[in-house]
């Protein structure tokens, strides 16, 4: 997984024709911050003399003051999220719970396979129009939402020891997948990824960061506030304006996500968890997504 106790963000700029180049990279360690800030300028120093090496630069030289980040979203790179908690196995870390750039909590872990799936909006069409409006009643075909169950429901099937727990979220289902391991770089998953229908970018997110990362706490505009734009550098600031800003958001925000949900058990299928940090990780994931039958999706 790719999380850690530390990160710093570091600026390089070199001669560059008539300007200069700016490269900007994250650095992280679970050592200590200046470990974090060594790897950070290492980073961005190499990151400019990979670009200065490209062909890309030849076209783009001598335009003076152009600047190159390495951006936080971009998902084939480390993710500076504040990391709050770990989950243990052995000594090895078998989960994670970080913050996200608007101020959600993460959980990442490669020892469950979570995968998010999107559904496409109800569109009944003319044919479900007239239905709901003459009270025709017909055989349907299966909606996408059952077709994708019955897919988890059939990779349970196809192997022994295999389990899964599906829920339903605000914009499709969620499917936590037990009984095997499931490297997330691996091409063997990502053809069960696929078959299953995840979300394209959740599924090269999970690559990138080389765990699964599953969101527990609603997104902000969803419950009413705005985007914070979080990053390391607020999270973990030590100006006291910062710091009161900071924690009056985090305040506002849990008030406002009472009573939302981020998902809902629909099915079970399979094998149930059995070993102790596989339960822990469910639980943890379980306790903080699920707030009732009645709660709305968020």
């Amino acid at each position: 997984m790719r999380v850690a106790n530390y990160w710093h963000r570091a600026s390089v700029t070199v001669p560059w024709g008539q300007g200069t180049l700016t490269r900007s990279a994250w650095g992280c360690s679970d050592k200590s911050p200046e470990a974090a800030r060594a790897h950070a300028d290492e980073r961005a120093r190499v990151a400019c003399g990979r670009y200065l090496s490209s062909e890309e630069h030849r076209s783009r030289a001598g335009k003076p003051n152009t600047e190159f980040r390495d951006w936080y979203d971009y998902p084939d790179r480390a993710l500076p999220e504040l990391l709050v908690e770990t989950f243990l196995d052995g000594g090895e870390v078998a989960g994670a719970l970080t913050v996200n750039r608007y101020g959600a909590t993460i959980l990442n872990t490669a020892r469950l396979a979570i995968v998010d799936v999107d559904l496409p909006r109800d569109n009944p069409g003319v044919g479900g129009l007239f239905r709901a409006l003459f009270g025709k009643k017909k055989a349907e075909a299966s909606s996408p939402r059952d077709q994708r169950i019955e897919s988890v429901a059939a990779w349970v099937r196809a192997g022994g020891g295999r389990g899964a727990r599906v829920y339903e979220t605000a914009g499709g289902l969620r499917h936590i997948l037990l009984g095997e391991a499931m490297d997330p770089c691996a091409d063997d998953t990502r053809r069960v990824l696929r078959g299953l229908d995840a979300d394209p970018i959740y599924a090269r997110l999970c690559k990138g960061q080389r765990c699964y990362r599953a969101r527990l706490t609603p997104k902000p505009w969803r419950v009413g506030m705005n985007d914070p734009h979080l990053n390391y550098e607020k999270l973990t600031s030590i100006d006291p304006g910062m710091k009161q800003r900071v924690d009056a958001w985090f305040e506002s925000y849990e008030q406002a996500s009472a009573g939302f949900g981020v998902c809902r058990l629909v099915e079970t299928f399979g094998r149930e968890p059995s070993d102790e940090i596989t339960m822990r990780l469910v639980r943890e994931h379980d306790e903080a997504t699920i707030r009732g039958d009645n709660a709305r999706l968020v």
